[in-house]
């Protein structure tokens, strides 16, 4: 084998002499993960192909090229680490699931109103219980995936102003290879807000043009995760059902199904106005395997990965969730979520991972997002009583190219 053949992948797998020999020179060749040799430049398009149990590989810090979609050859969602630099931003523009030295960090914000009467005095009260619940379960969901290592920071009952300061506070540091999970559960408006907290009552909101401009100056992979009432106009337009009015997050066990409009303080929006600049923001820019791919203020890589409670027209219900002798109250999707990955909520155990469809032993962004909504959609229909629905939007539908929950 000559010097050129060495310096390319693909030219390496066809000059050898069937998978024997491949196996004999790259012994984990065929396994779920393994290392390419270290004198490595190029990886050719469709380099993999043939591969079909490849999980995790290694790229050495010797490679320059990857020309075109060098991993299409496979389907299986494929974990790359790769040296930061042009590479490693080529691997990400194609769609994978790449550790360039990455970090990762979660933004858990949980909103209770806890100025609000209890539920026991006042069934009708704006107080929430799931919030602090829900924070509680993604943050201990978060610290014992196998795999990634969270930093995270929880905050509650937080102002709008203090919303959007949190943000750039918990990811300053974050880089164009870095995760970044914004996390929130609490009262939401009609078009997408997120209702801040002021003195322990319901106060200015955040809009989604604002969450979006806030989370634009944050480089890299960014997952967003709203628990909260019409959280999916994020990533769907329905302007035409919209009405401006906040509604409050529901709680099923007390039957509150009315409607809440703010006592005042809650800032009004044209549905309209904000719907065209926010999905010009998150639903515009190309797409790789179905995500939102946009450019940051610097100009670095920056993708958005999405995942909402609700329709933009529908309510999200909190409820006390009983487990093995336990009960807390929870948000319906958070509960799920959490327990899809392998983390029960309510009784603070791990769990299998229910959402790991092709038990392949790895969740990934879709098979999380399929499971909880279809959960919640489930429960929702088994309690209601008025034709109630939930139903969890995503701006990457399915996506199995990435798992920010190994």
């Amino acid at each position: 084998m000559n010097n050129r053949a060495e310096r390319s992948w693909k030219r390496i797998r066809k000059t050898l002499a069937g998978g024997i020999a491949a196996a004999c020179l790259f012994s984990c060749a065929f396994a779920e993960g393994f290392t390419l040799p270290a004198s490595l430049v190029t990886v050719e398009e469709d380099a993999f192909a043939g591969i079909p149990s490849l999980r995790e590989i290694t790229v050495p810090t010797t490679l320059e090229t990857i020309s075109g979609p060098a991993f299409s050859g496979s389907d299986e969602t494929i974990w790359v680490h790769c040296p930061p630099g042009d590479a490693a931003l080529r691997l990400l523009n194609q769609g994978l699931d790449v550790d360039a030295g990455t970090t990762c960090r979660a933004l858990l914000i949980g909103q209770t109103y806890p100025g609000y009467p209890l539920k026991e005095e006042n069934p009708n009260t704006k107080r929430l219980y799931a919030p602090a619940n829900d924070t509680a379960a993604m943050g201990q969901m978060l610290a014992h995936l196998e795999r990634l290592d969270f930093q995270v920071t929880t905050r509650s009952n937080l102002t709008s102003t203090e919303i959007l300061e949190a943000i750039p506070a918990t990811f300053a540091a974050a880089t164009e290879y870095d995760i970044s999970l914004f996390f929130f559960s609490g009262h939401g408006g009609t078009g997408g807000t997120l209702v801040g907290c002021w003195n322990g009552l319901i106060g200015p909101s955040v809009s989604p043009v604002e969450l979006r401009n806030a989370l634009d100056q944050i480089p890299g992979r960014k997952v967003v995760i709203i628990d909260a009432c019409f959280s999916g106009a994020l990533v769907t337009d329905n302007t035409a059902a919209l009405t401006g009015r906040a509604v409050l997050k529901k709680d099923y066990a007390t039957s509150a199904h009315t409607a809440a409009v703010s006592s005042g303080t809650e800032e009004q929006q044209d549905p309209g106005d904000f719907n065209t600049a926010f999905l010009s923001a998150f639903g515009s820019g190309s797409s790789a395997k179905g995500r939102l791919k946009s450019r940051g203020s610097s100009g670095t890589y920056s993708a958005y990965y999405i995942m909402t409670a609700s329709a933009a027209t529908e309510e999200s219900y909190e409820y006390p969730i009983s487990e093995a002798g336990d009960k807390k109250w929870m948000g319906f999707f958070t509960y799920y979520l959490c327990r899809g990955i392998g983390w029960s909520g309510v009784v603070q155990s791990t769990l299998s991972q229910y959402a790991d469809a092709d038990e392949d032993g790895l969740v990934t962004f879709g098979e999380a997002f399929t499971y909880a909504k279809t959960q919640t959609a489930e429960m929702v229909a088994s309690l209601a009583t008025e034709g109630e629905t939930q139903n969890a939007q995503s701006n990457t539908g399915d996506l199995q190219s990435f798992s920010p929950f190994r």
